[in-house]
């Protein structure tokens, strides 16, 4: 079963991601929203919230929007990958106006196929690669007992975040 990552997670995450990192997150979270949209789907018989799906199927579309528009298109595969993310922005379309279930299955599909590709040019990647948001707050994961209380540690930084 997948456990879904909270805003804060997410957050977490794309404060020290990447570029590379910053497209995977992009994946997951869009997957994320088509999963919702799916179970929304599946409990379709709440007579009050006929369109309860809608929301999570316009996030996927916006998320899909933003990778369209990072595409370098001076490069073959970014071509390639413009022809499969319109496939797949017809594919939420017609989930959005059909209220089915197997646009969306094939949308995941392709979705996943494309994040493995993603993931394994990861493990490839320098680990000192720079983070995209410079002079950003490192976040140091941490437990320690205080008061005989186990507490939680963020290292602070003066000087964070974005400068002008």
């Amino acid at each position: 079963m997948h456990n879904a990552m909270t805003k804060t997670d997410y957050v977490a995450r794309i404060t020290n991601a990447t570029p590379l990192q910053l497209v995977i997150i992009t994946y997951e979270m869009m997957l994320e929203h088509i999963r919702k949209t799916k179970q929304a789907l599946e409990a379709q018989s709440n007579v009050n919230k006929p369109d309860a799906y809608r929301p999570d199927i316009k996030f996927a579309q916006d998320f899909l929007a933003e990778l369209m528009r990072a595409l370098d298109m001076q490069y073959s595969i970014s071509k390639d990958l413009m022809s499969i993310y319109i496939y797949v922005n017809g594919l939420l379309c017609r989930a959005y106006f059909s209220k089915t279930l197997p646009a969306l299955e094939e949308s995941e599909k392709i979705l996943n196929t494309l994040l493995s590709g993603w993931q394994a040019i990861e493990s490839e990647e320098d680990p000192a690669a720079a983070s995209v948001i410079d002079n950003a707050q490192q976040l140091y994961a941490g437990l320690t007992y205080r008061n005989g209380q186990l507490d939680e540690v963020v290292m602070e930084q003066e000087n964070r975040g974005f400068r002008a």
